[in-house]
């Protein structure tokens, strides 16, 4: 078994340094394509994060009017913990919103303004946020407290619609991806193929079986995916770091996926269907060829 699987990987090499141009072609077809592929997924998880982010993190922020008194506040905090649907209620002080404001975002320089800008205002969670519309409608009824109220749910709506239609384009270009990957490998060995016949139509007479035969060839096909898929982990990982990085610091609030656990799982994926792509199209084209090989 270990003989024959030497052999299997001798012949690989030699079929391979025999169509190299078209090996090579293959090679960069499957970055390419992969490297596309991976692109999409790490879109993809990055935007179901900000929206889960989003969603866990949804709020009623009702900024007050500036001519009210403490007691006043105090008296209107009561009314709207008592709204139904309304967890907790948290009184946010103007000058605590602003420290902790500038603190986030020391990059802008914001110590430099003279005045606060932010009014007192409340934090209101509610029990289930698929309400947050009606009541915020609810609180902007108090004209005489309130002077604007701001939820995120338009913003999460938008970013759960917009993970949903990534997610099944997303399905299309995989399918399209994966045939013309599939179908550059089944040419190439082909080609590799049409070029041993005369060879291969000895081994049969000699009484080589076809699973023998299509050995070197499928390992051939392993080597291309494998090779692709490496090549297409070493520019997506990089770009992905760069380009993240980027985003991170342009705009701090979104959270981007570093987690080695979550993109490694990834980068191992794209390899290993890299891999698989390079036997499967291996096989097919072996199997055609095999049939019409006497």
């Amino acid at each position: 078994m270990i003989r024959h699987l030497v052999f299997f990987i001798s012949e690989a090499f030699i079929g391979m340094k025999r169509s190299f141009l078209m090996i090579a072609i293959a090679v960069s077809t499957i970055t390419v394509s992969l490297m596309i592929f991976g692109l999409f997924l790490l879109v993809n998880i990055n935007l179901n994060h900000v929206a889960d982010f989003m969603s866990s993190r949804l709020e009623l922020r009702v900024f007050l009017n500036p001519e009210l008194t403490r007691d006043q506040i105090k008296s209107f905090k009561l009314t709207v913990s008592q709204i139904e649907g309304v967890k907790t209620v948290q009184f946010i002080d103007k000058t605590a919103a602003w420290h902790t404001f500038s603190k986030s975002y020391e990059h802008l320089n914001l110590k430099k303004m003279l005045k606060n800008p932010l009014p007192h205002s409340l934090k209101v969670i509610l029990s289930d946020n698929q309400y947050i519309f009606e009541k915020t409608e609810v609180i902007e009824q108090y004209t005489s407290y309130v002077t604007d109220v701001k939820n995120g749910g338009i913003i999460a709506e938008r970013m759960h619609s917009l993970t949903k239609w990534v997610r099944y384009s997303g399905v299309l270009l995989v399918i399209f991806l994966t045939m013309a990957t599939l179908f550059i490998i089944i040419n190439t060995i082909r080609l590799t193929v049409i070029n041993r016949q005369n060879e291969i139509s000895i081994m049969k007479l000699v009484g080589a079986t076809n699973s023998f035969i299509r050995g070197p060839f499928l390992i051939e096909g392993l080597f291309i995916g494998l090779i692709g898929g490496g090549c297409s982990l070493f520019f997506l990982k990089n770009i992905y770091f760069i380009i993240g990085q980027k985003l991170q610091e342009g705009v701090p609030f979104i959270p981007i996926i570093f987690d080695p656990y979550i993109v490694n799982q990834i980068y191992v994926f794209l390899v290993l269907i890299g891999g698989c792509l390079g036997v499967f199209g291996a096989y097919i084209s072996v199997s055609r060829l095999l049939k019409s090989t006497v």
